[in-house]
């Protein structure tokens, strides 16, 4: 791919670069110029988001335009802290009403004094092998992969810290050794990442959340399949925080997020959800 230059006539290097690459643009949805209400979230639970955000606009009286962008958190808190969103040359000034992402996170916001208040919100079940349907019987656990010297799709260990020590303690907990594989790391948006390098054969699987691959295989059924790591591991573990100088729809969106309603759509989805939550 090649590296455009920055042609914009007024730089502003504090605004974090989303050049143009598919897996990016595809986590910002609908119209920020017009949006009612701002939403950033990791984007793990992206599917349950946007199934939930459909039911509070059809729910609520008004008229709402919705603006959501579901990056890992680290490009979400550099976009709050320079309040714009750059997509190639193309800037886009944006705050968030609504921010869901790890608690240390949303505490360390909360310290410079940018939220309003923040409640546990979703967690993680376990782990899964994502792995193409083809491939079923030559990959039957996650030891077939290791003991086989298979390319391993893993989330970057930088960027996307908190998958990748969760993806590693399943990895470490399932091989006989301890000796782990020469990885094939992800860029900045694993949940994208992750089937694209499967489905291309960049690697031959990849350890994603449960309900990532769960995603994958209903929506991809004659592509993917997964294996269930029985290793639960620790959960992650998201809150959401109405942010300060919030729009009018914060506080209906916050409780509603929080509601029974939302905790149903995220069960369906693979993904437990507080304050209903079940260890």
């Amino acid at each position: 791919m090649l590296k455009w230059p920055d042609e914009r006539i007024f730089q502003n290097n504090s605004s974090i670069p989303f050049n143009s690459v598919h897996n990016r643009i595809l986590d910002f949805h609908g119209d920020p110029v017009k949006a009612d209400l701002v939403i950033f979230s990791d984007g793990n639970h992206h599917m349950a988001l946007n199934e939930s955000l459909n039911l509070f606009k059809s729910r609520i009286e008004d008229d709402i335009n919705i603006f959501y962008a579901t990056t890992p958190p680290k490009p979400l808190v550099d976009i709050i802290n320079s309040g714009k969103i750059l997509c190639g040359n193309l800037e886009i000034s944006v705050k968030p009403d609504i921010f869901i992402s790890p608690e240390k996170i949303i505490e360390n916001l909360s310290l410079k004094g940018l939220v309003k208040k923040y409640h546990p919100f979703m967690a993680s079940r376990c782990n899964a092998l994502l792995i193409r349907k083809k491939d079923g019987e030559k990959i039957k656990t996650l030891k077939d992969a290791l003991n086989k010297n298979m390319n391993i799709f893993i989330s970057n260990p930088k960027r996307e810290n908190a998958s990748y020590s969760q993806y590693l303690e399943s990895i470490y907990k399932e091989s006989d050794n301890n000796e782990l594989p020469d990885f094939i790391y992800g860029e900045s948006i694993h949940h994208r990442e992750a089937p694209e390098a499967v489905f291309s054969g960049k690697a031959d699987c990849a350890v994603v959340y449960y309900h990532l691959a769960l995603r994958y295989k209903r929506i991809f059924p004659d592509i993917f399949d997964f294996i269930k790591l029985g290793v639960k591991g620790s959960p992650k573990i998201s809150h959401i925080a109405m942010m300060n100088n919030s729009g009018k729809f914060s506080e209906k969106a916050y409780n509603f997020l929080k509601s029974e309603e939302v905790s149903r759509i995220y069960n369906k989805h693979g993904i437990d959800h507080f304050p209903y939550y079940q260890n």
